[in-house]
């Protein structure tokens, strides 16, 4: 499986579960010198609700959560919503809000 590497920038993360921030930012290098550039966002495979499912690890089998997802000067943006009952959704909350898993 082929995955990005992709930086990640957090403006909040709640104790409730919710996060926002930025998924990818416009112009930066990531582990595997690609670089993302405006308009690279277009297309999305959204849930009923039109968000996007939050997976652990991309893997389609464990989602985590949702969130809505648009494309901003900056780059991704993302507002998203943990579901904490779920074993994995509390790992990843627990690294999200330390810098353990930023953008590997």
């Amino acid at each position: 499986m082929h995955a990005l590497n992709l930086p990640i920038e957090f403006k909040s993360i709640a104790d409730t579960g919710h996060f926002e921030g930025h998924a990818a930012v416009f112009g930066n290098v990531d582990l595997g010198n690609d670089v993302i550039e405006r308009g690279a966002f277009k297309d999305f495979a959204l849930n009923g609700d039109g968000r996007l499912a939050v997976l652990w690890q991309h893997n389609q089998r464990q989602p985590i959560g949702v969130a809505s997802v648009s494309e901003d000067f900056k780059g991704l943006r993302v507002v998203g919503e943990l579901v904490l009952e779920d074993p994995l959704a509390r790992t990843a909350h627990a690294h999200m809000r330390k810098p353990a898993r930023r953008g590997e």
